[in-house]
């Protein structure tokens, strides 16, 4: 059988399973095509010519399903999609969080509080980059590296800004994802796997985020909990309610960000003409999508985001002239006129 007759076999059987409604036996079935293709196909067809076929068939089931078993179509889309760097040898990649902190002491313990506590990806690292705190929060750091292996701290004597310290982070790290994530947040359960899944399957995409309750962008979503104890729960529900669904978008809140490492490497560092922040994130993403990647935030991972925090310990003034000062670098960089740069 040559490999055009050997596809069109996969897709008639594929077709022919089209009844199947639950995930379990999707699963089985997928299991068996591969095992099928592998016998079949030529090994440099197999990839990347079953998965096209995988994908045209799920989205036959999309298209003729009903009752809601599109959601089962979309899992499958997902499950079938080529995969990327990755292989089934290493389903789980090691994952570099780095976190930037200046003082906010409570909000630190918080945030990495929800790491490790919510985080149910198998295989991380946290990097926490300290802009010269004076408020305990390298003390606290040191004591809780000591007692943490996954956690790795950098101290530094003065603040280098948000795109410097994440760059110092981003150095340090040693994992094949990235994420950078602000020490104003807090996590719910499944946030990187489902983010690290999103790259996973989806090759085009350069970087993606999750929805939060408080983001200068269409990721925001209206939220149910007035008490950050309740966000988990909630979060759950929104979560799986929102299964498998992410949304282009132009710019990505750097709140939190997750990309692969040949995107960083492609891309660079982080512009650090920004200072101590604003711009840095919407020039970044710029750079992404001017390399051809896209940008797309998911529906399906949510993250608490206190929004602020480390500059409202500047205060307002000084922080309108950041802001300032910041956006006239960014328009001049990309030359754009003030209304393109809001």
């Amino acid at each position: 059988m040559d490999t055009t007759d050997a596809a069109a076999e996969v897709n008639s059987r594929l077709w022919r399973k089209r009844c199947f409604a639950t995930r379990g036996t999707l699963s089985a079935l997928w299991r068996r095509l591969r095992r099928f293709a592998a016998k079949m196909l030529p090994v440099e067809s197999q990839q990347g010519r079953c998965a096209r076929l995988l994908i045209r068939w799920a989205r036959r089931i999309r298209d003729s399903f009903r009752h809601g078993s599109a959601s089962l179509a979309s899992w499958l889309l997902r499950r079938t999609r080529p995969r990327t760097e990755w292989t089934d040898e290493e389903p789980h990649p090691l994952a570099s969080i780095i976190v930037v902190t200046y003082n906010n002491l409570e909000l630190n313990q918080a945030c990495l509080r929800s790491i490790f506590e919510r985080t149910d990806y198998p295989n991380y690292e946290v990097i926490v980059v300290d802009n010269a705190s004076t408020d305990g929060t390298p003390q606290w750091l040191a004591e809780a590296a000591a007692g943490e292996p996954r956690l790795r701290v950098i101290c530094n004597g003065d603040n280098r800004g948000f795109a410097g310290a994440n760059n110092q982070g981003l150095r340090a790290a040693r994992g094949e994802c990235l994420c950078l994530l602000n020490n104003d947040t807090q996590v719910s359960r499944g946030w990187l796997a489902t983010l690290i899944g999103h790259l996973r399957n989806a090759p085009e995409l350069g970087a993606v985020g999750p929805v939060s309750n408080m983001v200068g962008n269409e990721a925001i979503v209206p939220v149910a909990y007035r008490h950050i104890d309740d966000m988990p729960k909630w979060a759950a529900q929104y979560c799986r309610k929102h299964d498998g669904q992410t949304v282009p978008i132009n710019m990505l809140g750097f709140f939190c960000v997750v990309m692969r490492r040949a995107v960083y490497e492609k891309v660079g560092e982080l512009d650090e003409r920004f200072g101590l922040g604003y711009f840095e994130d919407d020039d970044y993403c710029r750079r992404i999508r001017r390399q051809g990647y896209e940008l797309r935030y998911a529906r399906d991972a949510f993250v608490h985001h206190w929004q602020g925090a480390s500059f409202r310990l500047l205060g307002l003034d000084r922080r309108e002239v950041i802001f300032q000062e910041n956006r006239t670098k960014f328009e001049a960089k990309w030359k754009m006129s003030q209304a393109e740069a809001r």
